[in-house]
């Protein structure tokens, strides 16, 4: 038994109990779940552990919603559990962040280095879900205790995925196990109210279709609307904070120039850490990032990788320059086109112009914050005509008429989703390090003046 300061008690099974003794499974204490946002968010420093024990215990609660209704064999929930206990296995220090590296340059340094694999370097680093599907099937510590347990590893792997033919996928939806605990957890961790969503009416209103997809009655409408709409605030408040999402830009634009000089793991690395059960995989957590940081930042060299470390370590946060943000269904605003041509065309050579160093000043674009996956103007057959993939269309919340109709929430007139899920957040931000507050005034001005003409 574990006591959870969000869902109480939660009972866990000799096996389970087995799993989260695992080194591989204790790994999840050292990474935090919200990131950087412990910086904005003092309490916010939680990790992916109890992240982990919270989507056990909420599958729990769904499973047995759908036993008593017949809609899940016994045999299965044991295997839900499983899946919701390890589905964040894969993940890499400090949450998502690694994730979103684009790494097209890094090549070159590495190949003059001599990498083990330097023309077959990945763009990006592998998937959480990937690396998790690896972990589960693979790492010796969690594999093996399934198997001695006669249950598959692959077939876990695939309920983590939801690619189970005859289990329902409650992981990977608008509306699943993960997302009902994230918000709620993040919410109490970071003081906020915008996730306290109606977790129990949700769950007891939840149903199988007859495709084996979870779909929620359409009294419950209401409740599946608020989740959304807190989504959709945490994203604003929380994840994509001007200063939260701006160390995360700066750690990633400081993680490319470490690969440079050798001092990070190549995407492939990681893999063949996880194949071949090394204990380096172990001590690939958030301590092996801030050790890194911690070396360059007490250099006091001042070079450029010198100045970004010690801003990450001594929480100097990067100034933000200029923001154009849109709300909008359709085209980008003018402003936002503008600004973007800027950065684009003009920031090289007005940071030349003022004398600033260009590996200080950088500029990103918070993805795209929607109400739900799809435009709700779309019917079905104009999405199968436009050809949007199958997640796509299956990540959205589902209801359940009274009928026996399943409908997609964001089609339904009577929902406000309908009316919000054509609009989208665009967001497009300039940050700087290092700079005073003359030369930042100076720099802004010199926006507005190519923005206004």
């Amino acid at each position: 038994m574990i006591i959870d300061p969000v869902h109480g008690d939660i009972g866990l099974s000799k096996l389970e109990t087995e799993i989260i003794n695992t080194p591989t499974f204790q790994r999840l204490r050292r990474l935090k779940q919200l990131g950087f946002a412990s910086f904005v968010y003092p309490s916010a420093s939680y990790n992916r552990f109890s992240h982990s024990l919270g989507v056990l215990y909420l599958s729990s609660r769904v499973a047995e919603v759908f036993r008593r209704k017949d809609l899940v064999a016994q045999k299965d929930i044991r295997k839900l559990r499983l899946a919701a206990l390890l589905h964040d296995i894969g993940h890499y220090p400090y949450s998502h962040l690694m994730e979103f590296i684009n790494l097209e340059g890094v090549s070159p340094y590495l190949q003059r280095k001599n990498h083990t694999h330097p023309k077959n370097v990945l763009k990006r680093y592998p998937s959480h879900d990937k690396l998790g599907k690896l972990i589960v099937t693979k790492r010796k510590d969690i594999s093996k205790l399934l198997k001695d347990n006669k249950i598959d590893p692959k077939e876990i792997a695939a309920i983590i995925a939801g690619e189970h033919p005859e289990i329902p996928n409650i992981l990977h939806r608008s509306l699943d196990v993960d997302r009902l605990d994230y918000l709620v957890r993040d919410a109490h961790n970071t003081g906020l109210p915008y996730g306290r969503v109606d977790i129990n009416y949700i769950i007891n209103n939840l149903e199988i279709s007859a495709n084996k997809e979870m779909v929620l009655k359409s009294k419950a409408r209401l409740s599946a609307e608020h989740l959304l709409l807190s989504r959709y605030f945490m994203f604003n408040a929380v994840y994509f904070h001007k200063t939260v999402f701006g160390f995360e830009e700066l750690v990633r634009k400081t993680i490319v120039l470490l690969m440079r000089h050798g001092e990070i793991y190549a995407p492939e690395q990681i893999e063949e850490m996880v194949v071949e059960n090394s204990d380096k995989f172990l001590k690939f957590d958030d301590s092996y990032l801030d050790n890194i940081f911690d070396k360059y930042a007490s250099l006091n060299n001042n070079n450029i990788l010198n100045i970004l470390c010690a801003a990450i370590k001594y929480r100097h946060p990067p100034k933000l320059v200029y923001e154009v943000t849109d709300l909008t269904s359709g085209q980008a605003s003018e402003e936002y086109t503008k600004f973007h041509s800027f950065l684009l065309h003009h920031l090289k050579s007005v940071t030349r112009k003022k004398r600033l160093n260009s590996e200080l000043i950088f500029w990103a674009e918070p993805r795209n914050i929607r109400f739900e996956a799809l435009n709700p103007f779309m019917s079905l057959s104009k999405i199968a005509q436009k050809a949007f993939n199958e997640a796509e269309i299956g990540e959205l919340v589902k209801l359940v008429t009274r009928d026996g109709k399943i409908i997609n929430l964001v089609e339904d007139e009577k929902s406000i989703i309908y009316h919000l899920g054509q609009l989208n957040v665009k967001s497009i931000r300039l940050y700087a390090i290092g700079i005073n507050d003359k030369t930042l005034n100076s720099l802004k001005r010199e926006m507005k003046r190519y923005i206004s003409n």
